[in-house]
């Protein structure tokens, strides 16, 4: 089974850059709330 790694990869940064901003929103939301 051969997927295209590249692709996997390049999205990578944006997946871990969606989460990083999603906990950050959820700490600063119990900090606020």
């Amino acid at each position: 089974m051969d997927w295209n790694w590249q692709v996997i990869f390049d999205h990578i940064p944006d997946l871990l850059g969606g989460a990083v901003l999603t906990a950050q929103l959820v700490i600063i939301s119990g900090i606020i709330g």
